[in-house]
């Protein structure tokens, strides 16, 4: 896996990064690892996956009838 070197953060930065990744139980690498893949867009198939498996945890389905839920939200 490449490597990726940030030049010239300032000390307030770095410490900054190091108590935010220490709040949240994490390494600095760690953290900024999360900070940098958080930012970058999910291709389209990644959605359409995430989505998926989302809908496969929760019983739903992909595309769901939203009349015929609200009618029967109004029967109750």
């Amino acid at each position: 896996m490449p490597d990726v070197l940030i030049r010239d953060l300032t000390t307030d930065t770095i410490d900054s990064l190091k108590a935010q990744a220490e709040r949240n139980g994490r390494s600095l690498q760690a953290e900024l690892k999360r900070i940098i893949e958080s930012a970058t867009p999910m291709a389209p198939d990644q959605v359409r996956a995430m989505f998926a498996e989302w809908h496969k945890r929760l019983g739903t389905s992909a595309a769901g009838d939203a009349a015929a839920d609200i009618r029967a939200d109004r029967e109750r």
